[in-house]
């Protein structure tokens, strides 16, 4: 079984490649270009930007998360990137995302007054969309554009917006003219979330991305951010205030809807105060003791993609592992991550990959459109999808059984791909190329 993360991060990267809406597609050459008028219906270029899954809905609450997750790998994990040869093309994949939200903020006329701010913050109608099964050149529906302001507010996606342009100017800092550009509209963006508390504007992807768990976290997420970036206290302060507000996701994982285990996990290391360690010390726990495992050792947390679960704990369990004094605790958390990851990758009684394109018995049916290929709106046909999205990671098991898996298309709960799902699975991968210290084999 070969268990060489140098190989499948670059694969993993891919995915992104795959997922962006008007192109171009360097490596992916099965894509074409789509969506290319999204935004003109309120005068701006929103045509970049990632597709979010196996539709075409451009959801900026999970694109930003993921962004801000990619980038926190790159930051961390940088060595890893640069061994494998794709540190720019890791920046590449991020940078896609990065302009889009640059597009989706309009400072209006008054550039430091938050009041005229507005944010386009999804682009599609998800009832629309996810109703045409093909991929997404053929699209002829209507892609509105939805935005929310002062009055219709949306704390969380802008909060979320300002993380990944906050993280996104740390790991462009070798490019000063678009580092501060992400500073600025970070900045502005997060005081549009913080000036400006609520989410009733954020409606449009209700069903789809619902705000479960509120805005606090997300303004602690982009505090925390903006405060690695410029080192002013005031932020520090900021994240440390509405972290203590958020919803506690100590018996869960970091995700799209609850970013608290990450502010909690980068202020243990930031304050060195025990406070943050024995919270995020607890969300470890939680992992390695309370929660159920597969016979073949799967962490098993929920039955919707629970390997984007288990990988992205994996890369927070690799994170906090880094520089970390407490030996035994280090070790622990390393075998952790490194289990979830090799059961990803094949080691487990189905004896195979979850990650399309590597390993043994991969799937070759993901829950994707444009992968698929349907000329005819018709989700079983063609039979098998028509091109190899490499690099995506499943939704995996359905329950705590490692065969309740079938590599079947019409089944999304196990076979969706997200940009979500493989944003804490690739910061995993550079998180174990850099701790074992992988070499890099053809």
């Amino acid at each position: 079984l070969d268990l060489n993360y140098t190989k499948v991060l670059p694969l993993a990267l891919k995915f992104y490649e795959a997922q962006r809406a008007a192109g171009p597609f360097p490596t992916v050459t099965w894509r074409k270009p789509a969506a290319l008028d999204d935004g003109k219906d309120v005068g701006r270029d929103l045509s970049k930007g990632w597709f979010d899954a196996g539709d075409h809905v451009k959801f900026n609450l999970p694109m930003a998360y993921s962004a801000t997750m990619l980038n926190w790998g790159i930051i961390a994990f940088k060595d890893s990137y640069i061994k494998v040869g794709k540190l720019d093309y890791a920046k590449d994949q991020v940078k896609y995302a990065l302009d889009y939200f640059l597009n989706a903020y309009n400072e209006g006329e008054k550039p430091n007054d938050p009041a005229d701010d507005i944010v386009y913050y999804q682009v599609g109608d998800p009832g629309a969309d996810h109703a045409f099964w093909g991929p997404p050149e053929l699209m002829t529906m209507k892609r509105p554009t939805y935005s929310c302001d002062a009055q219709n507010r949306c704390s969380e996606v802008a909060a979320e917006m300002a993380a990944a342009l906050a993280s996104g100017s740390i790991v462009f800092q070798d490019d000063p003219t678009y580092a501060s550009l992400l500073l600025d509209k970070a900045k502005k963006l997060y005081n549009f979330a913080q000036t400006y508390e609520g989410n009733n504007g954020y409606s449009a992807a209700n069903g789809y991305y619902t705000s479960f768990s509120g805005y606090n976290d997300e303004l602690a997420w982009g505090a925390i951010w903006l405060y690695l970036a410029t080192g002013d206290n005031s932020y520090l302060e900021k994240a440390k205030y509405y972290v203590a507000k958020a919803a506690d996701a100590l018996r869960w994982t970091q995700s799209w809807d609850n970013v608290s285990n990450g502010v909690k996990l980068l202020l243990a290391k930031i304050t060195q105060e025990q406070s943050y360690k024995d919270a995020i010390e607890s969300n470890f726990n939680f992992w390695f003791n309370d929660i159920t495992y597969t016979k073949g050792g799967l962490a098993f947390l929920d039955r919707w993609g629970s390997l984007r679960y288990a990988s992205t704990e994996a890369f927070m369990a690799l994170l906090y592992a880094k520089d970390l004094q407490d030996q035994n605790l280090r070790d622990k958390l390393i075998s952790f991550a490194k289990s979830q990851i090799d059961y990803i990758l094949g080691k487990n009684p189905r004896e195979s990959s979850y990650v399309v394109g590597f390993g043994p018995n991969y799937p070759i049916n993901p829950h994707h459109r444009a992968s698929h290929n349907s000329k005819t709106n018709d989700i079983n046909s063609p039979v098998n999808n028509e091109f190899l999205l490499e690099g995506a990671l499943v939704g995996g098991p359905k329950s705590a059984d490692d065969f309740d898996y079938a590599d079947d298309r019409r089944d999304y709960v196990a076979n969706e791909v997200a940009t979500d799902y493989n944003a804490g699975f690739t910061g995993a991968l550079a998180g174990l190329i850099s701790i074992f210290d992988q070499n890099v084999t053809k």
